[in-house]
């Protein structure tokens, strides 16, 4: 999972986790949290993604919240050796 993770900016991760932007996303396409994680996910994962995709938003959903805990875990690492 970490090579999955790593793909994406320190940056970014560190925006996903501070803005609560996992926890707080719903599969639902008014909700801005999905509508931002469905961004990253289409420009460092899948870049034909069709973004309005229902079925996608659920799945995108589901395995940002697989990553949630160890880009959690490796955000501590870094404030730790940094």
């Amino acid at each position: 999972m970490d090579d999955l993770i790593l793909k994406i900016p320190h940056s970014e991760r560190r925006k996903l986790l501070l803005e609560n932007v996992i926890t707080d996303a719903v599969a639902v396409n008014n909700n801005w949290q999905i509508s931002y994680l469905m961004i990253v996910w289409k420009e460092y994962f899948e870049p034909t993604l069709e973004a309005t995709c229902n079925p996608c938003l659920g799945r995108v959903l589901k395995n940002f919240k697989a990553m949630h805990p160890r880009m959690l875990e490796m955000e501590q690492e870094a404030n730790l050796l940094g």
